[in-house]
């Protein structure tokens, strides 16, 4: 892996790729999993910083590993997220052989 510059995936790719500036200082949504269905007020009370912080900085878009995250992040932040996936989709090109 060292050889190939391969990142394990418990080194959170969203680093590799986001300016540090941007980036969220919480770790969690505050969806708990999939209690922010049934109790949304959770999931706002988790992230009622986060707006603040988005307008502040200009960002358009966000990244997340969880779909259920995504969901959270997207209905308080008043900005699409996506998951991290499409994010290395956009920054990786084929090896041209």
């Amino acid at each position: 892996a060292e050889r190939l510059r391969a990142v394990p995936v418990r080194k959170q790719p969203e680093h590799l790729f986001a300016d540090p500036r941007h980036r969220r200082g919480e770790d969690a949504s505050g969806f708990a999993g999939d209690r922010g269905f049934t109790f949304p007020e959770l999931n706002s009370y988790g992230l009622r910083k986060l707006r603040p912080q988005i307008e502040a900085n200009g960002i358009e878009v966000g990244y997340s590993n969880s779909r259920t995250c995504e969901i959270g992040l997207e209905t308080n932040s008043g900005i699409p997220y996506m998951s991290i996936v499409y994010l290395v989709n956009e920054c990786t090109t084929p090896k041209k052989q």
